[in-house]
């Protein structure tokens, strides 16, 4: 009897450690249910109620490609064949010098819905960043009420791509859609998986709790009228990557959607590391100057996270040198229920984003996460100017 009450010695160092271990993991469970698995459990919620909008109104499918003949050859395609009945294609073509004009001038030949326009390079241009100066062009020349943008990179998964954004538009002015990553076997890309889904999940938890933060422009809608109320990008021309600034200053807590549906879909091939530190840095030099602290509050998630990890590794330590063996189970028992909570809410959301789930590697994709996000955001602040 007196070995077996030696098991539960009052610890005060041991029941320090597990209080905090237990308070980590309480904050950690909150954001997965009122973050993680809000999308899915707001897919369920519509299932009953949405309806498909009738008539559909026009939409101007709006692209910007630089030196992307390859991608365009890919992605237009699917794009130029959608089922929907009033639609056109703008195509920007901007400062160019491979094959883009020429493989846009074929094109027009079989799709007479896709036009083209052309964004001259300039040293001039250089002041405007990034895609203002052609997203304007093909804003203005979009003759539709409904802009919806996506990127040569940057493939419809199927026919009803159009019809799925529109639809999950409604009465709304703005509706923010997801864009997969392409699966190999590059272990960058497995974390580039994880954070995508992980983000997905961030912004579009926030648009349904009314608190929208971002969209991207792969795979992304906005009312026409909203360009021009608000006097195009000059409120945000000041900014690196004022386009998706613009996009941030836009939202408000009740003019914008999300579209769940897997029609809504676009899948972009990530070629290489290279490739997702561009669209990561693209992002974080944007997220600078985003209004307000939404997206914020995902920080604290990130420092439970690391905190939870810590203690759970400080906890088990401490108990088997002190030979607390309850307390070292205790600690595992705590790790194993976030690992269960994390892994089902995480793969039943890859499941219906389709993308890879996650098993054994999920602890240490969780941990390498944040650690790439801070990295990007190194290197976008030393690559960040604000034009005076």
């Amino acid at each position: 009897m007196e070995q077996f009450l030696s098991y539960f010695t009052l610890d005060v160092i041991g029941i320090a450690l597990l209080s905090t271990l237990l308070i980590m993991l309480f904050i950690q469970i909150y954001f997965y249910l009122a973050y993680y698995k809000k999308p899915l459990s707001y897919l369920k919620q519509i299932a009953d109620t949405h309806e498909e909008i009738t008539p559909l109104p026009s939409v101007s499918v709006i692209i910007v490609a630089k030196d992307e003949s390859e991608n365009l050859a890919k992605c237009l395609p699917s794009i130029l064949n959608q089922d929907y009945p009033d639609y056109e294609v703008i195509v920007v073509n901007d400062g160019s010098t491979d094959e883009s004009e020429f493989l846009l001038k074929n094109l027009k030949r079989e799709y007479p819905f896709l036009y083209s326009t052309f964004s001259p390079y300039s040293d001039a241009n250089e002041t405007i960043q990034n895609k203002v100066l052609p997203l304007t062009i093909g804003i203005k020349a979009a003759r539709k009420d409904i802009l919806l943008f996506t990127e040569a990179d940057s493939l419809p998964m199927t026919n009803q791509w159009v019809k799925s954004m529109v639809n999950s538009l409604a009465n709304k002015d703005i509706v923010v859609g997801y864009s997969r990553f392409t699966e190999s076997e590059d272990f960058s890309n497995k974390t580039a998986l994880f954070d995508n889904l992980i983000f997905t999940l961030q912004y579009m938890s926030m648009a349904i709790k009314d608190k929208p933060f971002a969209g991207l422009y792969k795979n992304l809608a906005y009312r026409k009228h909203l360009f021009f109320d608000n006097k195009g990008f000059s409120a945000t021309l000041n900014y690196d990557n004022a386009e998706e600034v613009f996009v941030n200053y836009i939202m408000t807590d009740n003019n914008t959607a999300i579209a769940l549906s897997q029609d809504s879909y676009v899948s972009t091939e990530l070629d290489n590391f290279s490739h997702w530190r561009k669209i990561k840095t693209a992002y974080s030099r944007a997220k600078f100057n985003f209004k307000g602290f939404t997206g914020g509050v995902f920080s604290l998630e990130t420092l439970s996270r690391y905190l939870f990890y810590s203690l759970a590794i400080a906890s088990i330590v401490y108990s088997i040198i002190s030979q607390l063996w309850v307390y070292l189970g205790a600690a595992i028992l705590l790790f194993i229920i976030r690992y269960i909570i994390q892994i089902i809410v995480l793969n039943k959301a890859s499941d219906h984003f389709l993308t890879n789930r996650f098993h054994l590697s999920l602890p240490f994709l969780d941990l390498i996460q944040p650690y790439y996000n801070s990295y990007f955001s190194r290197i976008s602040k030393s690559k960040k100017r604000r034009k005076k």
